[in-house]
């Protein structure tokens, strides 16, 4: 299979406070989509030949700004959407009970917070995206959430799963990924 450029794009920063709990929480972008696409074009340092990104507005909207700009076709995935917090969406983190919060700590990978999906969940959904995002020889800008990207790095990069969630994605950063592995490899 033939295997393009990656470039795997964390939306600019939202318009909602850092000491809010967000995953599925449809919110805006804090600034006009068409400066967040500027910002993401340049980034890139590669012509976008196709997009594909996470349905949520703060990822769609500057994913349509990019196409608009660039010509690339666009493609959303609801695979591609950030971690679903359940009922810990919306909240202060501080009302969210420290104790649930250190379990979480604890088995990142397999604890569900607020009842939503563990990160195991949000794993398997990158890894069943992997194949239509890695499928092609194109510059793919895949526009999508911090969780989202620290899931490729295991999966495209064989980052190990422990370290990729703990790595640090800033709003509007392009990490750049050229893939090597494949959908069937180990994921734990």
């Amino acid at each position: 299979m033939a295997r393009g450029l990656i470039l795997a794009a964390r939306h600019p920063r939202p318009r909602v406070g850092s000491r809010i709990c967000y995953g599925r929480l449809d919110v805006e972008l804090a600034e006009p989509p068409a400066v967040g696409a500027a910002a993401l074009i340049a980034a890139a340092r590669d012509p976008i030949e196709r997009i594909i990104t996470s349905p949520l507005a703060r990822a769609q909207d500057v994913a349509r700004a990019v196409a608009a700009s660039t010509g690339a076709p666009l493609r959303l995935d609801d695979r591609l959407a950030e971690m679903d917090f359940g009922d810990w969406e919306g909240q202060p983190w501080a009302a969210i009970p420290r104790a649930k919060i250190d379990a979480w700590a604890a088995d990142p990978l397999r604890y569900h917070p607020g009842g939503g999906e563990s990160v195991a969940d949000v794993l398997l959904r990158i890894r069943r995206a992997w194949t239509g995002i890695a499928s092609s020889a194109d510059t793919t800008l895949v526009v999508t959430h911090a969780g989202p990207i620290r899931c490729l790095l295991h999966v495209a990069l064989g980052v190990p799963i422990l370290d990729a969630i703990q790595a640090s994605i800033a709003y509007g950063s392009v990490t750049r990924i050229t893939p090597h592995r494949t959908a069937a490899d180990p994921f734990l």
